[in-house]
């Protein structure tokens, strides 16, 4: 990728990403450099405003300032991660440990870099200012629904398993991560169901049933969770994980359906 390929020529101590049609604040350099030097830290991040190009209000990130030790930050944002271009980092960790961008992925591959990298991260300095504007476009990447595939059911277990890893690798409490990412594997599937549900309507409800059996095949959901210990999730993950295994698509698809009509209740 052009990002990886800017990251193999790279000289600087520290290393920022900005695309082709965002734009940053005159001091956006500036304050981040500042931040991640005055912190001692190895990643730091601002906040940023999302511009839309229609008549729809920006969103603006506006981030609590502080530094997080490694094992504060999993714990304050799991599975959520800094915005890749809202923050500065040091080449020294991104070619130390060779994190480069999946080339193998066309989504979440800004989230996985950034999860990749944190895991090798001691602290992590935040910073409020408004520094970044991605902007929002009607079918921008970040903006936009897809229509749900076998192949992107495939890529989305690849993701959360470099998730996973990352956490490990990490070396924050084993227990709190295994916990975590057993309630992301029991939901997999009910999760899938809830997109196939919006973005697949053309599709009838045999057809719907028959993608759920591939994806449990796909996805290799049914050894993820023979593997995990659901004794300490919640019920209602309990019950997935259940289904899954057992392959009781009916009742995952139902699901899907009432999640996605209360959904449209609660907007009106």
């Amino acid at each position: 990728s052009a990002r990886n390929k800017g990251l193999n020529i790279a000289k600087g101590e520290y290393i920022g990403f900005v695309d082709a049609d965002d734009w940053v604040s005159n001091d956006y350099v500036e304050k981040l450099y500042f931040a991640i030097d005055e912190a001692h830290a190895d990643l730091a991040a601002c906040g940023f405003i999302e511009w839309y190009s229609e008549e729809k209000q920006n969103k603006n990130i506006r981030p609590k300032p502080q530094v997080y030790s490694k094992e504060k930050y999993y714990r304050a944002m799991p599975l959520r991660r800094v915005p890749l271009c809202s923050a500065i980092y040091k080449s020294t960790i991104i070619n130390g440990n060779k994190i480069r961008f999946d080339t193998l992925l066309r989504r979440m591959e800004d989230g996985c870099f950034v999860s990749d990298y944190t895991s090798y991260c001691n602290r992590i300095v935040v910073i409020s200012d408004y520094l970044y504007y991605y902007y929002q476009r009607e079918g921008s990447a970040m903006n936009s629904a897809h229509k749900s595939t076998l192949l992107g059911v495939e890529r989305s277990a690849y993701i959360y398993e470099k998730f996973e890893k990352a956490y490990e690798r990490s070396g924050i409490n084993e227990d709190a991560s295994r916990k975590l990412f057993t309630s992301k594997w029991s939901r997999f599937i009910p999760n899938v169901a809830k997109g196939l549900i919006s973005n697949n309507k053309e599709l009838s409800n045999k057809e719907k049933r028959e993608f759920l059996k591939q994806a449990i095949v796909v996805s290799n959901i049914k050894s993820r969770l023979q593997n995990c210990d659901t004794t300490k999730c919640g019920t209602l993950e309990k019950i997935f994980a259940r289904w899954t295994v057992n392959e009781r698509v009916r009742f995952i698809l139902l699901y899907g359906r009432v999640y996605t009509l209360l959904r449209k209740i609660k907007r009106f």
